[in-house]
């Protein structure tokens, strides 16, 4: 058995993380903009309704909607989904704590499914065991599921990602 680094074995990730935020000068000219503009809100903004466009476009989809962050994502497409109390989620177990707490900001009760060791995905198979008639969504987890497509026959477009 190989010895853990924190007990002197050899350690598994050598570099240095790399900086963030990463940006450039495009993105410095954009913040400029912005700022220079002083119209920083959504409402009478153009940017933010600029990016939605773009990023729907990009993905072929009808509509974008930006949000600030990964929970409020998640906490959107409950609503947009009607999941409320009585409904179950099947989420990963290895995942950001979001991913459970904005199923239970909702009202519903998320259903913890085991990842597979290789990939840190969740296992379809072991998700089609904890499908039950209140299932509403499946949250496959910030990098996708091996099989997802198995999963949407289950559910159609109730199986979605959490990657901020």
């Amino acid at each position: 058995m190989l010895e853990l680094a924190l007990l002197g074995g050899r350690k598994a990730k050598n570099k240095a993380f790399p900086e963030w935020p990463m940006y450039d000068d495009k993105e410095r000219r954009a913040l400029m903009d912005v700022l220079e503009s002083r119209v920083w809100w959504r409402t009478p903004g153009t940017k933010t309704l600029e990016f939605e466009r773009a990023f729907a476009a990009f993905h072929g989809a009808r509509h974008g909607v930006a949000v600030t962050n990964g929970t409020a994502a998640i906490e959107v497409i409950m609503a947009a989904l009607n999941i409320g109390p009585g409904d179950e989620v099947i989420v990963p177990d290895f995942t950001f704590i979001a991913t459970a707490s904005a199923v239970l900001f909702a009202g519903a009760l998320p259903v913890m499914v085991d990842v597979r060791p290789d990939t840190y995905c969740i296992d379809p198979d072991l998700v089609e065991a904890a499908i039950t008639p209140r299932t509403k969504a499946i949250i496959a987890g910030a990098n996708g599921a091996d099989g997802e497509s198995v999963l949407s026959e289950k559910l159609g477009p109730s199986v979605f990602n959490r990657a901020s």
